[in-house]
């Protein structure tokens, strides 16, 4: 959430990915909360709610493709163990174990197969209207897999 967070400010803000100077800006100056709820969590950014916001496919890629730049992980890493010192906590995310909390007391590691999530996750665009065919979606998150 927290990345797709940070891709969502960049997309709204039109910062193209490449601009290493107004990302740097955009990460000093952000702010995301997670202020836990059931039965969801709401995200917030820069003190809005984007919890719906960010589960459109468009900042999926965003988040992606922005986890990728050296300033924003830098960025994101401190706030996650900035959160994560506040209390007990519990976290997801493909280096939470290895870089950001590496000395964690429990970590968990799981793998899903890409057939089952991209079943998922083609599920979860079709009931929101998308076109999107079952191979389209598997191919995206192939290529997220290998990006990651």
């Amino acid at each position: 959430a927290m990345y797709r967070a940070c891709g969502l400010k960049a997309y709204r803000q039109k910062i193209p990915l490449d601009n290493i100077s107004e990302l740097t800006k955009m990460m000093e100056a952000i702010k995301v909360e997670i202020k836990y709820s059931q039965p969801n969590n709401i995200v917030l950014l820069d003190g809005e709610d984007v919890s719906q916001a960010i589960r459109e496919p468009y900042v999926g890629k965003m988040a992606s493709d922005i986890s990728a730049i050296g300033v924003v992980r830098a960025g994101m890493t401190a706030l996650q163990r900035k959160l994560g010192q506040a209390k007990s906590i519990v976290m997801d995310g493909r280096d939470i174990g290895t870089v950001v909390f590496p000395d964690a007391e429990f970590k968990f590691f799981m793998v899903a197969d890409l057939d089952e999530r991209a079943q998922r996750r083609f599920l979860e665009e079709k009931e929101k209207g998308s076109t999107k065919t079952f191979e389209e979606v598997k191919a995206e998150l192939a290529q997220r897999d290998y990006n990651d």
